[in-house]
């Protein structure tokens, strides 16, 4: 199933997007600029693609996706006419690694919807994962339902089209920009919302992580008047913290990528819904940070053989953080002025091994799962 989440100019593009509004007595001043209600969703349509064969020859994909970015509009009649960068709203699409890029079709027509077609995947399956850029349509466009092509234009000393047909990162920050749109959105269906209020903007192979920004404009309600002038800049990723008690969480993000820090927040050190300011010394404090997510350390087993102790745990450490390197911390203490509690919302682990009060944690046995029990581990 996909997996989906919403996330919420130059010179040429100026004149483009001021082409745009001839006849509508609008300029871009006049245009909404705010979010409003627009986001951007990233869904998943096929993941570790695998090896694929066709007339082009062998094309490995394994460990490759493939994602769709969507704008999300306010409503079915908004209508989408431009997406646009430049030095005063960057446009990026970027990935960790490379996108992939058919060696089917070059230049421009390897970065637009425009010249995929179906007829094409029996003998060029790879197709079917090439990465494109588009205003509402997965190919080449249908005259018969209202489509139109998307055009591109685009700085010459800094073409984006170039880097993304190589399958490098998209990159427009130049004062002439770049702009890809429809003509005319009045007149034809592309940028239409419709009833699922999306409107398709990109499809992205690549075996890495993505993220991305840009500047839209868009016509709420399909008017192209002033009431109804919008040009959103908006950005998305598709990996970052998902827990949403952690300092870096992401609301952006579609998948979890491991990176959540716990311990970094300003003014205080928090633990889920736990925080530790400096209360009683000024300059001491307490500090965490995770040091193993046992979903994904490998440990099956304890030493008694019991199955997957430690599934779903974390291992935290503690720390007492000093205003000076010459200050020593020599005991933790706790009574009815100062009281002293350690908590989790579940039980902590604790090894087998050991099975009276003095307990300790031996590097011999780091094969084991017991190194973990010195420390606070739980699952809450």
């Amino acid at each position: 199933m996909p997996v989906t989440k919403v996330i919420a100019s130059s010179y040429l593009g100026l004149v483009f997007l001021s082409c745009l509004l001839l006849g509508t007595n609008l300029t871009l001043a006049q245009c909404d600029s705010t979010a409003g209600g627009f986001s951007i969703s990233v869904e998943r349509i096929a993941e570790d693609i695998g090896v694929i064969e066709g007339n082009s020859g062998t094309t490995d994909l394994s460990g490759y996706s493939t994602y769709r970015v969507y704008l999300n509009c306010e409503t079915a009649q908004d209508k989408l006419s431009a997406i646009e960068g430049n030095n005063n709203r960057p446009l990026s699409i970027e990935t960790t690694t490379s996108f992939f890029q058919t060696s089917l079709f070059s230049g421009s027509n390897n970065v637009l919807a425009n010249a995929i077609s179906p007829v094409l995947y029996d003998l060029y399956p790879d197709v079917v994962y090439d990465s494109w850029l588009t205003i509402g349509i997965q190919q080449s466009a249908d005259a018969s339902a209202g489509e139109v092509e998307v055009q591109l234009t685009e700085d010459n000393s800094f073409p984006l089209s170039t880097g993304f047909a190589n399958g490098n990162n998209v990159n427009v920050n130049s004062i002439a920009g770049a702009t890809w749109y429809i003509t005319d959105s009045d007149l034809y269906t592309n940028g239409l919302a419709g009833g699922d209020l999306k409107v398709l903007i990109a499809q992205l192979t690549t075996d890495g992580e993505i993220s991305g920004q840009f500047g839209m404009q868009v016509f709420r309600n399909g008017v192209s008047d002033t009431e109804n002038c919008a040009r959103p800049y908006l950005s998305f990723a598709s990996h970052g913290c998902m827990e949403t008690s952690a300092c870096n969480y992401d609301p952006t993000a579609i998948f979890d990528n491991g990176t959540c820090d716990f311990c970094a927040c300003p003014d205080s050190v928090q633990v889920l819904s736990s925080s530790f300011p400096s209360d009683s010394v000024p300059g001491l404090s307490l500090e965490c940070e995770i040091i193993a997510n046992h979903d994904t350390t490998g440990i099956t087993t304890d030493l008694l053989g019991n199955s997957d102790p430690l599934a779903g745990m974390k291992t935290y450490r503690v720390y007492a953080k000093v205003d000076d390197p010459t200050t020593t911390v020599n005991a933790g203490f706790g009574g009815t002025a100062a009281p002293l509690s350690i908590t989790s919302t579940e039980p902590f682990y604790q090894s087998q091994r050991w099975a009276t009060p003095h307990r300790a944690a031996f590097p011999l046995l780091s094969g084991a799962s017991t190194p973990t029990r010195s420390h606070n581990t739980t699952a809450g």
